[in-house]
C-alpha cells in the first residue's frame, strides 16, 4: 500500500452556497488522485469540523467514485463529535473502501458565559477516552467487527503531560482492543 499523507480540507464558507464549494472541492479531489497515482501515494481526507464534509456521509459523497488506492478518509472521533457522530458502526460501512485511518479522542461540551444576546455558549474540550461523549468501547468494536486492518492515531490535545496520556489512553485502547479479539 503507498505510503498516506493527511491533505488540508476545505474550509466551508457560510458566506457562499454551499453545493458550488463542495462541487469544486469534488474537482479538485478528483485532480489530485490523479496526481497521487503519478507519484504511488494515497491522500487522506481528515473529516473535520469546519470543512466541506464534516460527516461520513458527506466525505463519501466528496470522494465517491474516486479510486480509493489513490484516496481516502480519515475517521476523526474527535472531531465529528463536535458535528453530531453519525452512528458508527454506520459511519464506518459508509466510507467503505475509503477508511483508510482512524484517530481516536473523546470530547465534553462545557457551558460558557453567555453572549451579548443573552444566548449560552458551549465550547468542545479534549478529555481522556472514558469521559467524553463518543462511546469509545462501540466504536474500537465496531473497528474490529469490520475487520479495519489500518492505523488508529490517539489524538488527545486536552491538558496534562502527553507521555501520561499516552501510555494510560494506550493502555486503555489495548485493553478494549484485545477484549475484542
Amino acid at each position: 500500500e503507498p505510503p498516506l499523507i493527511r491533505i488540508g480540507a476545505p474550509a466551508h464558507d457560510r458566506t457562499k452556497p454551499y453545493i458550488p464549494q463542495f462541487l469544486a472541492a469534488r474537482s479538485g479531489f478528483g485532480r489530485l488522485a490523479e496526481l497521487m497515482g503519478e507519484y504511488g501515494t494515497k491522500a487522506l481526507y481528515e473529516i473535520h469540523t469546519g470543512t466541506l464534509a464534516v460527516t461520513c456521509s458527506r466525505a463519501l459523497e466528496l470522494l465517491r467514485d474516486l479510486d480509493p488506492q489513490r484516496i481516502g478518509a480519515i475517521y476523526d472521533v474527535p472531531n465529528m463529535v463536535r458535528v453530531g457522530l453519525e452512528d458508527t458502526r454506520m459511519g464506518m460501512e459508509i466510507l467503505g473502501s475509503y477508511l483508510a485511518h482512524v484517530h481516536i479522542g473523546n470530547g465534553l461540551l462545557v457551558n460558557r458565559d453567555r453572549d451579548e444576546h443573552g444566548q449560552q455558549q458551549w465550547s468542545w474540550e479534549f478529555c481522556e477516552l472514558r469521559e467524553g461523549v463518543a462511546d469509545i468501547p462501540q466504536i474500537v468494536q465496531d473497528l474490529h467487527d469490520l475487520r479495519y486492518g489500518g492505523y488508529v492515531s490517539l489524538e488527545q490535545f486536552g491538558p496534562g503531560d502527553d507521555d501520561r496520556k499516552v501510555k494510560e489512553e494506550g493502555d486503555y485502547l489495548r485493553a478494549l482492543a484485545q477484549h475484542m479479539g
